[in-house]
């Protein structure tokens, strides 16, 4: 493996490998961690930390790399909690009641939220999102000490499911947008990440869309009368949180991108759909 990165550090504790971001780092109360394919025991074209029940994947190797994953950042197992991702908009407010969904996972049971972001002002409840190439976005207000976590595909971001997460927050928890921080994690990049007209179409709700740089024509490059662009989830994710009020200074991009660094990340584009997934994984202790 061969790490290069500029603003995420990658940590590796008990053989686990998994990044972290620094301006999250500076937050002792705060525990929160992107998995990496290594570090884990899944076997062939999982290996090795994958989170994803999919073929010959065992319910023993789930288990054992959640243990494995939630001992490296500081978290309980039993105070994971997952939802059932839908590539949509909806977030869901977690209670306490709420501890230890997670492992609906491992007992191969569905959630019992159909959601893409999770909140929470509770102490350690350690919210959880599955990427593959989509974008996680970690939210914390410091002030009112809220956590919040999104699972944000094409779909999820034509959606403006980050914008509607601050909102969320603010409405919810009386939280104030400038105070506010937010950290787009690792993802595909925009040059490896080619889409046709009907995503494109999804993004054209947002009025600002054909002149911005998240989404550049391919016109007179590809054959035949299909369309092509290509496609940054980050930017645009970027773009939509500071349209929600985030200050820029407060928005971090991490540079790693998944297709790229797909020996260190599951890729959907660069795999296919036989392959694992990570894990974003968020938690406050106070």
């Amino acid at each position: 493996m061969i790490f290069k990165s500029a603003n995420t550090n990658l940590n590796i504790k008990e053989a686990t490998a998994f990044v972290t971001f620094p301006i999250l780092e500076a937050y002792k109360s705060l525990r929160h961690g992107f998995s990496t394919r290594l570090g884990g025991v899944s076997k062939n074209e999982f290996k090795s930390m994958n989170f994803r029940f999919f073929g010959n994947e065992t319910r023993d190797n789930i288990l054992e790399n959640y243990c494995r994953f939630s001992r490296a950042i500081g978290v309980e197992f039993k105070d994971l909690i997952s939802v059932h991702q839908v590539h949509g908009d909806q977030i869901q407010v977690i209670e306490d009641k709420d501890r230890g969904t997670a492992s609906a996972i491992y007992r191969q049971e569905r959630p019992i939220y159909d959601a893409d972001g999770l909140v929470t002002a509770h102490s350690d409840l350690a919210l959880v999102t599955y990427h593959a190439d989509c974008t996680p976005i970690f939210f914390f207000d410091p002030i009112k000490k809220v956590i919040g976590l999104v699972h944000s595909g094409f779909k999820g971001t034509a959606k403006g499911i980050a914008f509607k997460m601050i909102n969320k927050m603010c409405a919810e928890f009386s939280c104030k947008e400038q105070d506010i921080i937010c950290v787009i994690g690792p993802a595909i990049s925009q040059d490896c990440y080619e889409v046709d007209d009907v995503v494109y179409e999804e993004f054209k709700e947002m009025p600002w869309v054909i002149n911005s740089s998240f989404i550049k024509s391919k016109k007179g490059q590809t054959k035949g009368n299909e369309n092509k662009y290509m496609l940054c989830l980050k930017t645009a994710n970027k773009e939509i949180l500071k349209r929600a009020g985030v200050k820029s200074s407060n928005i971090y991009m991490s540079d790693l991108c998944t297709y790229k660094c797909s020996d260190m990340f599951f890729s959907h584009r660069a795999m296919g759909d036989n392959r694992g997934v990570m894990i974003a994984v968020m938690c406050m202790k106070f």
